[in-house]
């Protein structure tokens, strides 16, 4: 009852972002159009992105910072619009435990307007640094997509998935709140200094 008072709010914010060819998911996370999702999908700063609207309707992005060594990126949607549907991100990353409970969303095989946005809840398996690992069942197509705690904030962007495995991989919100700045900024960022 919690996750579905909270997926109308959660998947407004839900996007598809087309690239190589293939599809995968974002968040987004600000009135103004800023996009998290995983470096894998960005790629590299300054390139164009077909993005598919909660709606059905498309939409344009650029790609903006990433970290390799984390897989963060980020991308912006076009235009002037300061009124875009949007998400809030848990800042206090310290507070993500094993066994809490926490739900997935993403567009697997992308937009799909008799499906909807597919959704999987499951609970943190693990907590580092820089990722949680969850047992939320990610398919391709989810990369990039949001992984929420039961308020409705995001806590993760999905990352590495396996098909066929019950675990997968997220990136935390640590690596995007350390390069904030540098990734608004169109930094790569490679390697973190010790």
């Amino acid at each position: 009852e919690e996750v579905q008072a909270l997926l109308p709010m959660a998947t407004q914010a839900l996007v598809v972002l087309h690239h190589d060819g293939g599809t995968a998911s974002g968040v987004i996370v600000s009135p103004d159009g800023l996009i998290l999702t995983a470096a894998h999908v960005t790629e590299e700063p300054g390139q164009r992105m077909s993005v598919v609207l909660p709606d059905g309707s498309p939409a344009a992005a650029t790609t903006l910072g990433l970290d390799t060594a984390t897989d963060a990126g980020m991308a912006k949607l076009k235009g002037r619009r300061k009124d875009w549907p949007y998400v809030e991100l848990r800042r206090q990353t310290g507070l993500t435990r094993v066994g809490e409970w926490c739900f997935a969303l993403g567009h697997p095989g992308g937009w799909d307007k008799a499906r909807g946005p597919v959704l999987r809840v499951g609970r943190v398996l693990k907590h580092s640094a820089n990722g949680l690992q969850t047992d939320c069942v990610l398919m391709g197509g989810d990369s990039g997509g949001p992984l929420f705690d039961l308020r409705g904030r995001v806590i993760g962007i999905h990352s590495q998935i396996w098909e066929g495995r019950e675990q997968n991989m997220h990136i935390s919100l640590a690596p995007f709140l350390r390069a904030w700045e540098a990734l608004k900024g169109s930094q790569v960022i490679r390697t973190w200094a010790t």
